[in-house]
């Protein structure tokens, strides 16, 4: 007889003896994550968007800091925020123009497993590269994206803030709950568990009548409150249609639906448009400034080729992105050590991390245009090349 308490006692324990070995080889003594991700002169004049040799005579003539030279390859190496203060010197860092409002985009599906954190995070940090100002807001309370950002969600040490001391009026503003994280430019709102709690107090609060807004515009307001401090907001959405499922579709300004080429995914996908088109429908309709479907998952096989096209042919060229998300062993590998493949430095086979990077890069790259795009004083040059 196997009694549930001992075997979970013991999982627990032997759980976060891993946990702790992961910790130690990727946080810093006082428990911050660190970046180990740094640049070549080459990269980070093309991330810059000026000549390497700009570059050098802008460190001599002290306008610029001058990086430090890595004691193996004898070569100068750039951190993000020496990338980022290039471009601020050379007045390349792109970002909202003025009048522009930032905006918010929701990678969301009610299936797990369908490649939501994973594109999300990898997307924030890829627009952080760029060197736009980010905002990451995990409204999952499995907390997989903040913890990939080296925050423990439900650690005794510390009490996390999350978006449920707002939406349960605890708090007034979100500008308490923003952690910083090791990416130079992207900051979060961390998750934890406590957002089950949400899920149960916000409809007993609305059922009594003591909500002041909306339950479902709970979130939309509490974004309101930061926004203005970002170029882009990504929300991290759970996979289930629950309170905050509703908050997310009414905060965001445009929706990302991860879609594995799969029929039990395909069919999820489904329901999950039925049950959206029924809260539409009952708590009152709303426009997006787009709404794209994401292929993930994508392994290049004949039957996934096959439903590639399926999808493409069932809902249009307009709302499924071009890029795919396919699979890459990258991913998993970089998950071991709580990391991102945009953090990974330890490269064991160059041909299959540079596929891994091209595959990240041709889908972020098509969303920071669909961003770009709901800015005005990028629309228009936009239009003007063809691009929409």
């Amino acid at each position: 007889m196997a009694q549930l308490t001992r075997v979970l006692d013991t999982c627990i324990a032997n759980g976060r003896k891993v946990f702790g070995v992961i910790k130690e080889s990727n946080f810093t003594p006082d428990r911050v994550k660190k970046l180990n991700t740094v640049f070549t002169l080459s990269e980070a004049a093309h991330l810059v968007g000026v000549s390497t040799e700009s570059i050098r005579k802008a460190e001599l003539a002290g306008k610029i800091s001058k990086a430090e030279t890595d004691e193996k390859s004898k070569r100068r190496m750039f951190t993000l925020k020496e990338i980022n203060e290039c471009r601020d010197y050379f007045k390349t860092r792109p970002g909202r123009g003025e009048g522009d409002e930032p905006t918010t985009v929701a990678f969301i599906n009610f299936k797990g497993g369908v490649y939501k954190s994973t594109a999300s995070l990898h997307f924030a940090q890829y627009m952080a590269l760029q060197g736009y100002k980010v905002l990451f807001v995990d409204t999952d309370s499995q907390a997989t994206s903040t913890q990939f950002f080296g925050i423990i969600p439900d650690d005794g040490d510390q009490e996390l803030a999350t978006i449920a001391k707002f939406i349960t009026d605890e708090i007034s503003t979100l500008s308490g709950t923003i952690l910083k994280t090791s990416w130079e430019g992207l900051d979060i709102i961390p998750a934890n568990l406590g957002l089950y709690d949400a899920e149960i107090t916000v409809p007993m609060r609305a059922a009594a009548g003591i909500l002041n807004r909306e339950f479902y515009t709970l979130l939309r307001d509490g974004i309101e409150t930061v926004k203005h401090n970002y170029d882009l907001v990504v929300i991290d959405a759970p996979p289930s249609l629950g309170i905050i499922s509703m908050n997310v579709v009414y905060a965001a300004d445009g929706l990302v639906i991860p879609v594995p080429p799969l029929f039990a995914d395909f069919s999820s996908t489904l329901e999950f448009f039925v049950m959206l088109r029924d809260v539409a429908e009952k708590l009152g309709d709303r426009e997006f400034k787009f709404i794209k479907l994401l292929i993930t998952k994508f392994d290049g096989s004949e039957e996934a080729k096959t439903f590639v096209k399926v999808i493409r042919q069932v809902f249009g060229g307009d709302l499924v992105m071009s890029s795919i998300f396919s699979n890459t062993a990258e991913i998993p590998r970089a998950s071991q050590d709580l990391k991102s493949v945009y953090e990974l430095t330890d490269i064991r086979v160059r041909q299959t991390y540079q596929r891994a990077i091209e595959i990240l890069n041709r889908v972020n790259s098509e969303l920071e245009t669909i961003i770009r795009s709901t800015w005005p004083s990028y629309a228009k040059g936009l239009i003007s090349e063809g691009v929409f």
